[in-house]
């Protein structure tokens, strides 16, 4: 190790790990011949957990990295998140059911709001704005696509 490489670790930010993560993409794909964009997501994604630059956001154990889709395939762990995941897979059918699921949470809470009850029953009517369109054309009930 050169004194020019541990002023560049000194110095390792998210830029880095993410130049690094495409240049692994790269490697992955070209040099071992890893077509599967899921398998080549998984490494990525093992990879920039085990580079970043806080310790406490790496893996904690090396049973934890086993445990990683990378080596333990579709029951395996990933650091991203599942919506992150099947975004990067082109998973759209995930991705719609992860939105929703999630935008639901956040509405089923108790509500606090200033509304009252006359607002309350107009936001009920219109299905929450953009909420209500984006249910619409998930569950295929609109006239057309959400832009």
């Amino acid at each position: 190790t050169t004194a020019k490489e541990l002023r560049r670790l000194h110095a390792w930010s998210l830029r880095d790990v993410h130049a690094a993560m495409l240049e692994v993409d790269s490697v992955l794909e070209d040099e071992f011949a890893i077509r599967s964009p899921k398998q080549r997501l998984a490494a990525t994604d093992l990879l920039s957990a085990l580079l970043q630059p806080s310790a406490d956001k790496r893996p904690k154990s090396f049973d934890e990295v086993l445990h990683h889709a990378f080596f333990a395939g579709d029951e395996g762990q990933w650091y991203m998140s599942p919506l992150h995941v099947a975004a990067a897979q082109g998973d759209l059918e995930r991705v719609k059911e992860l939105t929703f699921e999630g935008f639901v949470e956040m509405s089923d809470g108790d509500s606090d709001s200033e509304h009252d009850s006359e607002d309350e029953d107009e936001d009920e009517d219109e299905e929450h704005g953009a909420f209500g369109e984006m249910k619409r054309g998930i569950e295929g009930e609109g006239e057309g696509e959400i832009k």
